[in-house]
């Protein structure tokens, strides 16, 4: 990771910096070209970027922006720290391919447990390739043999892909009150109906 320190946003390329604002209008390069221009803010006006040098943190983003809709939740800050913090109980696999991340999986360990629950792919790459297949599930499954970890947890989804290579479904009690009663009836028909397939997959 490599924080620099900007004198005005203008140093900056107007693209790098608002994919690392995201969806903060008030962090953007247009909203900080504006105040400077305007001096809607008086005093000097100090930026840091943080750049991730080894691109990590934009394949998390870009596949969670893909998914949901939204940005990465954690800045490049993120894997840095949860290394610092939790040393061997946390693994990263990443996958290259001409030195470009195509693939990161964050891996965290308890006891004899794995837990998978952030995956980033760059969705252009990964098609071309098993990245996917391989770095989220078999380099994991692989490592855990080794490591003596006897089971591994993963996130929902690709239920039918999962079970082909040995992951089985572990049935959940979840708690939902949506704030509308017409948000309440749609709801309960949605999970139904889901319900339903889970159970279906389950037997089968």
């Amino acid at each position: 990771m490599h924080v620099e320190q900007i004198a005005t946003i203008g140093d900056v390329d107007r693209f790098e910096w608002d994919a690392l604002a995201g969806d903060d209008v008030f962090a953007s390069h247009g909203w900080l070209e504006t105040i400077e221009t305007t001096c809607l803010v008086r005093g000097e006006q100090r930026y840091f970027l943080i750049r991730d040098r080894d691109g990590l943190d934009s394949a998390l983003d870009s596949h969670h922006r893909r998914l949901n809709g939204v940005a990465f939740p954690f800045d490049a800050t993120f894997l840095p720290m949860l290394k610092e913090l939790l040393a061997d109980r946390v693994t990263i696999y990443v996958a290259r391919q001409d030195g470009r991340p195509i693939s990161v999986v964050v891996g965290f360990r308890a006891g004899d447990a794995m837990f998978l629950p952030m995956v980033g792919m760059d969705g252009e790459r990964q098609r071309s390739s098993f990245v996917y297949f391989n770095n989220s599930y078999n380099v994991p499954i692989e490592d855990a043999i080794a490591s003596g970890v006897r089971r591994i947890y993963c996130g929902k989804l690709v239920y039918e892909m999962k079970t082909r290579r040995g992951f089985t479904l572990l049935p959940l009690s979840m708690y939902l009150l949506p704030p509308h009663r017409m948000h309440r009836a749609a709801l309960r028909a949605v999970v139904a109906a889901q319900g339903v397939r889970m159970r279906a997959m389950m037997r089968g």
